[in-house]
């Protein structure tokens, strides 16, 4: 038997301020893709919203990513109807085993900094040592359900530090449909719930796991032959919106909009005369 994504609407997402790059300006805001390997050679998006008002989460998130330590990491424990969890193990340098990923030490639990964020639905959020509410490392899972009720009131609050804003392919949904013997396989601790890409319950093999790649949406800006070419990783299933401003304070003007209905690079090129130039791009759905 196969397994296969079924294609559905995306997830109502808000408005967000993705990176802001170019002549000096910061960034505003922080937004992640993880691309999910492993079905049938389909590589799948989903982006994500970080929170920045989850500061050492994210910032420590954000390292790992730079770092690399979440190269060939693979997702580890899948419970439909609850989490899909990763962050934990990854291929050897060789690609021939598995390893655990490499972390920089525990963060402070940052349920109750600044903004109260529920495990909702399609939201990320750090996971920790059972009595420990300060033992986040690298490990993290997607919330598949609302798990406000279970997850906000134990162990200090799971911190929710990200979000879903756009799935394309119904990835979501479709974790929500698998069960052991069906896309899950127990091969003892820490892979008890191990999602694989084949129906049934022998051992997998690497090739069977689901791995995830992430990277952040980063905002280049470079001279071309005209203007400035501004590049930046499609936000995939959402509207991308190229902004201008000449102050980080704004006001931010559109200048480029395109629907990104696939992975890549998006570029485009500038041809203003202003002397200072900053730009961002805004996704939306």
């Amino acid at each position: 038997m196969r397994l296969w994504l079924r294609r559905c609407g995306g997830r109502a997402a808000a408005v967000v301020a993705a990176a802001a790059v170019g002549a000096g300006a910061a960034a505003a805001g922080t937004l992640a893709q993880l691309r999910i390997h492993g079905y049938g050679g389909l590589v799948v998006p989903l982006e994500v919203e970080l929170f920045d008002d989850k500061p050492a989460t994210v910032a420590n998130f954000v390292r790992l990513i730079e770092s690399g330590a979440f190269r060939n990491m693979f997702f580890h424990r899948l419970v439909p109807g609850f989490v899909m969890q990763g962050g934990g193990y990854r291929l050897t340098p060789d690609l021939t085993g598995v390893e655990e990923v490499p972390h920089f030490g525990p963060v402070s639990n940052e349920f109750a900094v600044g903004t109260l964020r529920s495990n909702a639905d399609g939201t990320l959020a750090m996971a920790k040592l059972p009595g420990d509410p300060d033992s986040a490392t690298c490990q993290f899972f997607i919330n598949l359900a609302d798990n406000s009720a279970n997850l906000d009131v134990q162990n200090g609050g799971f911190t929710v530090f990200g979000r879903v804003l756009s799935d394309p392919m119904g990835l979501l949904w479709f974790w929500n449909s698998l069960s052991h013997g069906n896309g899950i396989v127990n091969v003892g601790d820490p892979f008890g719930d191990l999602p694989v890409n084949y129906a049934g319950s022998l051992p997998p093999m690497l090739d069977n796991l689901i791995y995830c790649e992430v990277s952040l949406l980063k905002v280049a800006v470079s001279n071309g032959p005209s203007g400035r070419v501004i590049s930046w990783p499609a936000a995939v299933g959402m509207t991308n919106v190229l902004e201008r401003a000449t102050h980080p304070a704004g006001p931010w003007t559109p200048v480029w909009t395109t629907n990104a209905a696939s992975l890549g690079t998006i570029h485009h090129e500038d041809s203003s005369s202003a002397p200072v130039r900053l730009y961002r791009v805004r996704v939306q759905p």
